[in-house]
């Protein structure tokens, strides 16, 4: 089990607002008439929320009582929202609830899973290169990838593994003496991105994706899948180093990620549309875009959708939850 973790507000709340918004940024329309940009950001954005959350995870009595009200309830509660919400703008019926979860509601049930099953990974000898492992070989089996994110769960569980054993990783190899080195650590992240631009020009779309079976050319589809995991990893780890541990404009972005995750899908389902049909890829489209990525991420990111997000997923909580005494 991993040490007693030291909580650094700003510096986590910092990451996450970045990673909020690519996942904003990856939602709305490609800046390039290719899909590079978004190919970058499928890269690197999930990871860095994996390891965040892997960081401040416990094993515990309580821990499961709590993954289920902070993760598992709003993935029920989100899932049926949102296939109303298709039905009544756009009378789309399709999918099964729950099984098939809505665009980005995968990520709550992944990692709910991830928490659930923490205990026992850290009963292995080596769980992460154990879950690198099945990261890998998971693709073998023919699993659609949006069935309830099982593929997923597998590719990013090395990552979260990550950031929960983090402390131990460092003290276990010294690794203060790279940490330390912030001209080491800008190269690094020079070298890491220039790695991720490569690999999200010349990898397909659907192994970039992380969530598709192989099918055929197993071999050539599982060494992309690792490249990929592994920038992810390097980048967050270099990233985790560089970011400043004081309050920023995306402090509070990542402090209220949760509601932005749930709730920017809504607003972009009547701005991407108007977006495409009045923008080119070109400068000013890439101005819109970009702009349109910021104003959602902080409208959603105040304090009172927050609370009122909160206060609701609370009352419905205690429906079915006992209140402690």
């Amino acid at each position: 089990m991993n040490s007693q973790k030291s909580v650094r507000i700003h510096k986590y709340d910092n990451l996450k607002g970045l990673a909020i918004m690519l996942i904003v940024l990856g939602h709305l329309p490609k800046i390039f008439n290719s899909y590079f940009d978004h190919h970058v950001i499928y890269i690197i954005h999930l990871p860095i929320f994996f390891f965040v959350a892997g960081y401040f995870s416990k094993i515990g009595p309580d821990e499961s009582l709590k993954a289920f009200k902070r993760l598992f309830v709003p993935y029920i509660v989100f899932c049926i929202l949102w296939k109303l919400f298709l039905y009544l703008v756009a009378g789309w019926t399709g999918g099964v609830l729950f099984l098939k979860p809505g665009r980005a509601l995968w990520f709550l049930f992944a990692l709910f899973v991830m928490k659930m099953s923490l205990s026992i990974m850290d009963r292995f000898r080596y769980p992460i290169l154990i879950s690198l492992i099945g990261a890998l070989l998971i693709g073998m089996i023919n699993i659609p990838g949006d069935i309830l994110a099982i593929t997923r769960i597998f590719v990013y569980m090395p990552v979260f593994l990550i950031g929960f054993y983090y402390n131990d990783l460092t003290e276990k190899f010294n690794l203060n003496v790279i940490w330390n080195n912030k001209k080491l650590l800008y190269v690094l992240f020079i070298l890491v991105m220039i790695a991720c631009c490569i690999a999200a020009y010349f990898i397909p779309s659907r192994v970039i994706l992380l969530q598709h079976p192989y099918h055929k050319h197993f071999a050539i589809k599982m060494f992309y899948r690792f490249i990929i995991i592994i920038i992810g990893i390097l980048f967050v780890l270099v990233l985790n180093n560089i970011m400043p541990d004081k309050e920023m404009i995306i402090t509070k972005f990542g402090r209220n990620s949760m509601a932005v995750y749930l709730l920017h899908l809504y607003l972009l389902r009547y701005i991407k549309p108007v977006i495409s049909a009045n923008f080119d890829k070109d400068l000013l489209g890439a101005i819109v875009v970009l702009s349109t990525m910021f104003i959602v991420t902080f409208i959603l990111s105040r304090d009172f959708i927050t609370k009122y997000l909160n206060k609701f997923l609370d009352s419905i909580c205690n429906i079915f939850i006992k209140s402690e005494t």
